[in-house]
């Protein structure tokens, strides 16, 4: 299967580039300042990557476009599988990626491609002919509507991809919320002087647990409302980018910084004060966007620098113009996204390496 998508990228104008992975197959065409790349993955072969991989490899040849002097690039993803479904596996709504599956001669192409790839995808469409006397025997599937939606679509999928770690963050949070709420109207137990942030609690009493707890408490419907709106709006989208495990390792890290720099703060203001709520982890999944769109240098074009700083200053412009608000941990957990995703970036580009010039 390969050898003849390879022969039909050749006649195509894309050249083949190695890759020192097995199963993956890169192809690139040059127009100029734009780079046209056609990443095959063949799974038939039984290489199996997760998503983290496959994040990883995209940015390894998007390294190795920036170095090729490619001003603009555009990807188009092949994925060769049995298993059409895997798709939700690897791919997220914003990726153009087409599926081929040798064992049912389908063809599974969505809308959001590149007007650049369609010579491709009538070239590759006579790998699988269409019986005009058989609506039924039709082998190749186009579909002009959402791209998130495959022709053959599986519901126990799509459902997957709604049970991201955003979500069940927010579940956890809110649940705990009502817990609390209802618990200490009736039973007058006091949830904050056991849970909540207090620099006195935590330094001089060693609970430590307090730094990951509060992270779980908010006052009222309106603060865990604006928290869990901003979270499953930004944690959704740096969770496609990062994978699930970063992007953990981001919310609590970020978390806990900013619960530190909020017990410093105080404490050298003497203020005796508790600290509550989910936004010091927040803004640190605001710092980390910022921070992959700069290291980045714009490749991911669905980030944007300005809006994201706008939101960032709106946001931190809002705590400074109100009362009762934790500034102190909104800043600290702002640096310590930035910190946290440098960190992670740096790491991935000293142990990942795909490209062989």
């Amino acid at each position: 299967m390969f050898r003849q998508i390879n022969q039909i990228l050749l006649q195509h104008g894309y050249q083949n580039i190695t890759l020192n992975i097995s199963g993956l197959y890169f192809h690139l065409c040059r127009q100029g300042k734009s780079g046209y790349a056609v990443i095959t993955i063949d799974e038939t072969s039984g290489n199996l990557l997760t998503r983290e991989q496959f994040f990883h490899i995209s940015e390894q040849i998007r390294d190795y476009l920036i170095r090729q002097d490619c001003r603009t690039t555009s990807f188009l993803y092949l994925l060769v599988t049995n298993h059409p479904q895997s798709s939700h596996r690897l791919f997220s709504d914003h990726d153009c990626y087409w599926i081929i599956s040798p064992q049912t001669d389908q063809f599974l192409v969505f809308e959001n491609q590149n007007p650049f790839f369609e010579p491709l995808r009538r070239s590759l469409e006579q790998l699988f002919p269409i019986t005009a006397s058989d609506n039924s025997s039709r082998r190749t599937g186009y579909r002009a509507s959402a791209p998130d939606t495959p022709v053959f679509s599986d519901s126990t999928f799509q459902l997957k991809s709604l049970l991201t770690c955003s979500t069940y963050l927010v579940v956890v949070n809110v649940i705990i919320f009502l817990f609390t709420d209802f618990s200490s109207a009736f039973q007058h137990y006091d949830w904050l002087d056991s849970f909540a942030l207090s620099w006195q609690e935590v330094f001089q009493k060693h609970q430590y647990y307090r730094l990951f707890t509060s992270l779980f408490l908010h006052s009222d419907l309106d603060h865990i409302f604006n928290n869990m709106l901003v979270l499953l709006i930004i944690g959704r989208y740096l969770e496609n980018y990062v994978g699930q495990i970063r992007y953990l390792i981001i919310y609590f890290s970020s978390g806990i910084i900013a619960g530190c720099t909020s017990m410093v703060y105080n404490m050298i203001q003497n203020n005796t004060v508790v600290s509550i709520g989910a936004s010091g982890a927040i803004f640190g999944l605001m710092g980390a966007l910022l921070t992959i769109v700069l290291l980045k240098k714009g490749r991911r074009q669905e980030l944007n620098v300005r809006q994201i700083l706008f939101m960032v200053l709106f946001s931190l412009y809002g705590g400074f113009t109100s009362q009762g608000v934790d500034n102190a941990a909104h800043v600290g957990g702002f640096l310590g996204g930035i910190l946290i995703t440098a960190i992670l970036c740096i790491k991935e580009r000293r142990n990942t390496r795909t490209c062989s010039e």
